[in-house]
């Protein structure tokens, strides 16, 4: 399963740590991966290289976390779309992903 904590601090959405594996199908063939997988990338990639916000993405030990310190409210914009988007994914795979937000120390 994919465990996917989004952090929060007041009102927004500051960042995000996904890890696992959804578990539908054979790797490769997994179609609930394979879709989180996308999203995340175009995330990270948009937000560190396209929006230019003051951002870390890391990837290590099979976990990915990106961690906005401060952007453009098109930054924001953009967490709250991947955590909607995830939601979705998560109506058709319940069993391949679960979503937890925790509010930023």
């Amino acid at each position: 399963m994919i465990s996917a904590v989004f952090f929060k601090s007041g009102d927004r959405l500051t960042g995000f740590s996904l890890k696992g594996h959804a578990g539908i199908a054979e790797a490769g063939h997994d179609v609930c991966c394979a879709a989180v997988s996308s999203a995340v990338q175009l995330t990270c990639n948009a937000v560190t290289d396209s929006l230019s916000a003051d951002a870390e993405a890391a990837a290590e030990g099979g976990r990915l976390t990106l961690e906005v310190r401060s952007g453009e409210e098109a930054v924001y914009k953009l967490l709250d779309a991947f955590y909607t988007h995830l939601c979705f994914i998560a109506e058709e795979y319940p069993e391949g992903i679960r979503i937890s937000v925790k509010e930023k120390e």
